[in-house]
């Protein structure tokens, strides 16, 4: 049973590292190849270091651990693990020109994947312990960190102008039921935070160890606050007619607060209107 436990355990874990460059590829595959070498934000490097920096820190993360796996390209292994340093602590200033050409990032990209693949899927990887560390934790590590960059992509991508991406096929509408706004009772409990170090389960550093608190009771909207909930207020706030609570202080001038009512109460959702008391708006997190 353990051993077949473990084997699930296993091909999991693979199959989340497949599905974590699928995502990954996919982002970088929003961008035009002429448009990989730009720096969406000034502060961070250009795409195509990210292209080279996935696969070069799931490389440099195993390698050190797996004696069969020698470096092939200890420069590209070094270039993207760092990147090119900026000049005396300012902004990055290196240039398109200082970076290796696409394809041979892609080179590099698919000949890492073919060595770490072919090393993942033999057994004797997973039975052996790296330096205390475990081949899943070794496995979740890489995981994590691309699904990290994923994020950090995609709001990178969204700098870009859309004439450097490429366009996406429109999503397919969906029908759904009228939402009901609202807020939902939590009854107070224990709950426990972190992980035991003896569990199985991954986790950083920071989310060790296991203990527990009491929470009291409390209520939470039902939805998150949505782009277009959030437009509504700011457009109300912007109308001399919108409702709201004239607040005023020794020697200020009043300000109007303006709320949007999150359904309860008898108004209907997404509409502004007066409120009668001091409180927090449920639905939109501003004040009334």
């Amino acid at each position: 049973m353990f051993a077949a436990q473990h084997g699930i355990l296993n091909h999991e874990l693979l199959a989340a590292l497949a599905e974590a460059r699928t995502q990954t590829d996919k982002l970088f595959a929003l961008v035009k190849n002429d448009f990989l070498y730009e720096r969406p934000i000034p502060e961070r490097h250009r795409v195509v270091f990210y292209i080279g920096h996935l696969e070069a820190f799931d490389w440099n993360l195993l390698q050190g651990f797996i004696p069969q796996l020698q470096s092939f390209h200890p420069k590209f292994d070094r270039l993207f693990a760092f990147g090119i340093d900026p000049v005396d602590g300012g902004l990055p200033s290196d240039e398109p020109k200082d970076w290796p050409a696409l394809a041979e990032v892609h080179r590099y990209r698919s000949r890492v994947r073919d060595l770490l693949d072919e090393v993942l899927e033999s057994s004797a990887f997973w039975r052996s312990s790296y330096d205390g560390f475990s081949a899943a934790t070794l496995l979740n590590v890489a995981v994590e960190h691309r699904l990290m960059h994923a994020e950090t992509l995609a709001y990178m991508f969204h700098q870009l102008p859309l004439e450097q991406k490429i366009r996406q096929g429109s999503a397919p509408a969906h029908t759904v039921q009228p939402l009901e706004f609202g807020m939902v009772e939590i009854p107070a409990g224990r709950a426990t935070l972190g992980l035991s170090r003896g569990e199985s389960a991954f986790g950083w550093d920071n989310e060790f160890d296991a203990h527990e608190v009491r929470v009291p009771a409390f209520a939470i909207d039902r939805y998150k606050v949505t782009a277009s909930t959030l437009n509504l207020s700011m457009r109300a706030a912007t109308k001399t007619a919108t409702s709201g609570r004239t607040r005023a202080g020794a020697g200020k001038s009043s300000r109007t607060w303006p709320i949007l009512c999150s359904g309860s109460g008898g108004m209907a959702a997404g509409t502004t209107a007066p409120c009668s008391t001091n409180s927090h708006c449920h639905s939109t997190g501003l004040y009334s």
